[in-house]
């Protein structure tokens, strides 16, 4: 992510929202996602959905260039600018398959470890 959206994100988790909204649990999530996994990069789409919740939000949001650029990717109808480059943080579809197939075999070998270690205790 790049350091204006740490500061979106910081901005929202920090905005009071409708309790169990899309909204709150995606920045929720996503702060736990970042504090776990720091180089964590953000897909085209989670970015236009948090600016878009920059702009929903942007009463309650303190920071300028936030506000800004909130109100840039609104005006633009859900488009990132140019300040995201091609070579930017994004993570590409391909790339985020093998995330999350990596992430999938490693839940079904810890499946595997724990049912072994019941069957041996049994």
């Amino acid at each position: 992510m790049i350091e204006l959206e740490h500061r979106a994100l910081n901005s929202l988790l920090n905005c009071s929202m409708r309790l169990g909204s899309n909204g709150k649990r995606f920045v929720h999530d996503l702060g736990w996602r970042l504090k776990h996994e720091p180089d964590y990069r953000l897909t085209e789409k989670q970015a236009i959905y948090l600016w878009g919740l920059a702009y929903t939000y942007r009463r309650q949001i303190k920071d300028q260039d936030v506000l800004f650029y909130g109100n840039l990717v609104f005006l633009l109808g859900g488009a990132l600018p140019d300040i995201y480059k091609a070579e930017d943080l994004r993570e590409n579809k391909k790339q985020q398959a093998a995330r999350r197939k990596s992430e999938k075999l490693e839940f079904e070998q810890g499946q595997k470890a724990r049912k072994a270690r019941r069957e041996h205790v049994l």
